[in-house]
């Protein structure tokens, strides 16, 4: 399987909903926020961040799709969290 790695944009929204409430029964013993309450505003509210935070240049959300199905896979976020050059972090963003 290849994959397709891209900033979020705002048309995710509506299948990012649908794979969080996919995925509530392995997301939710690890995040608090996957649960069948999480609501399609929840996921624009979070797509719309992230286009913010990218504009900021102080965080970097990607999607992670099935590069044939574009079916969601995941997400990635690289982010400067420490002063000075060549830092930051990567990793999931589960942060919701």
């Amino acid at each position: 399987m290849q994959i397709h790695i891209r900033p979020f944009r705002i048309s995710d929204a509506a299948e990012l909903h649908s794979a969080v409430i996919e995925s509530v029964g392995s997301l939710g013993p690890w995040l608090d926020w996957a649960t069948q309450c999480y609501s399609l505003g929840d996921a624009r509210r979070w797509v719309d961040e992230g286009r913010v935070l990218w504009a900021n240049q102080s965080a970097y959300r990607r999607i992670i799709t099935n590069d044939k199905s574009r079916r969601i896979l995941g997400n990635s976020k690289l982010a400067n969290r420490q002063k000075g050059p060549a830092s930051g972090a990567i990793g999931s963003d589960a942060e919701r």
